[in-house]
């Protein structure tokens, strides 16, 4: 029954989870059986049989082999990319199809774990930025609804004309507002959030090229009424390391260069697909264009920049991605960690700001109410 795949493979994901938080440490154990000239099934056997063993008991590690091991079995071609590609993340599928073909096995799987690494490091950092907020958000809404429908709307009642200044009167329509479609107002934020999650791997086109391309600085002054940008920029770098890393492994394992970006558009979302396929196009018309072919709205400028310089060193454009996807991308994590803390900062800010405004308010009112009914003030407008 077709519909209860996904339900299957989430459950299958589940149960790998912890395996592939560690898988490094089994890609290293397997350059090092490989060194030794152990059969791969050999292997396997070895690594279900520590798995399974009560003193070094690893369920989701055994789950992976055994899925590894009924692939084996099944007769067909071997190949790595196949096999471990199983039960591996689909990031890394793509990488270890180098390892198939690459005349130096450990090496490139080794390559692999340092690509892994680098990658796991850009996560991170956009980790880190975007817990505060997470965090914060949902208090600041909840004090928000608090103090919008428990305080102002009693004052509202008893308060005379006098006490709406322009403030004052911003802060009740505010309060109302958020009192009578607060709850809507965050079902359709969240609905909004979760599309524009949903479409960033999948929305692709010259008005995106242009949006992710802004420069930063002017990204954080347009965020109050154009925040998409930052997160745009965030995961257009984020992806750009995904990619350098992959195109390394894959250079250093023996593939060509029109290869390894064929192989990576072939498994890429929309997307970077329809990123690679510019890029190929520009190639195949003019193959030394290098530069040119990667400015059409993938690399940064500061990146483009690097890779000019590092072209102008190195004849051998193969050399010039391997060197992109190690040194180039701690470049790319310094602007992706920018990036993130800029969006962090205006998240809190912005939450900051309105809590302050609607607390403010509050006092604000009160004190208005205060005046509005001291007796004196009630004597001098009597008397005019």
């Amino acid at each position: 029954m077709r519909w209860l795949r996904p339900f299957k493979l989430a459950f299958r994901d589940l149960k790998l989870s912890e395996f592939r938080k560690q898988r490094t440490e089994f890609y290293l154990q397997l350059a090092k059986s490989i060194e030794r000239r152990e059969r791969f099934r050999t292997f396997l056997i070895e690594e279900l049989r520590i798995s399974r063993a009560p003193s070094t008991r690893d369920d989701s590690r055994a789950y992976a082999v055994e899925l590894m091991m009924n692939k084996l079995s099944q007769g067909q071609e071997f190949r790595f990319s196949q096999i471990l590609g199983e039960v591996m993340p689909e990031g890394d599928r793509l990488m270890l199809s180098a390892v198939d073909f690459s005349k130096d096995r450990p090496a490139t799987l080794r390559s692999l774990v340092i690509a892994i690494s680098e990658q796991q490091q850009a996560k991170a950092l956009i980790t880190k930025a975007l817990i505060p907020p997470l965090v914060l958000l949902p208090g600041v809404f909840i004090f928000s609804y608090v103090l919008a429908t428990q305080s102002i709307p009693v004052i509202v009642k008893v308060a005379p004309p006098s006490v709406w200044t322009p403030f004052n009167q911003a802060v009740r329509v505010v309060s109302e507002t958020l009192g009578n479609h607060g709850l809507l107002m965050l079902m359709v934020g969240i609905l909004m959030i979760t599309l524009f999650a949903y479409q960033l791997p999948r929305w692709f086109g010259p008005i995106r090229s242009r949006l992710e391309n802004t420069p930063r600085h002017l990204a954080i002054l347009l965020f109050p009424v154009f925040p998409i940008l930052l997160p745009l920029v965030i995961y257009r770098d984020f992806q750009v390391t995904q990619l350098l890393t992959s195109l390394a492994v894959l250079l250093r394992g023996g593939a060509t260069l029109t290869g390894a970006l064929e192989s990576l558009r072939q498994e890429a979302q929309p997307w970077l697909r329809w990123h690679l396929r510019k890029v190929n196009r520009h190639l195949y018309v003019s193959p030394t264009e290098y530069v040119e072919a990667f400015s059409k709205g993938l690399l940064s400028a500061r990146l483009l920049a690097r890779l000019a310089t590092t072209i102008r060193n190195d004849s051998r454009f193969d050399r010039v991605l391997i060197e992109m996807g190690t040194l180039g991308v701690e470049e790319v994590r310094k602007e992706i960690a920018s990036t993130a803390k800029s969006l962090n900062t205006m998240l809190m800010v912005g939450a900051g700001a309105f809590v302050i405004f609607l607390y403010v308010g509050q006092l604000s009112i009160a004190q208005s109410m205060t005046d509005a009914l001291d007796p004196m003030t009630k004597m001098r407008e009597s008397v005019k």
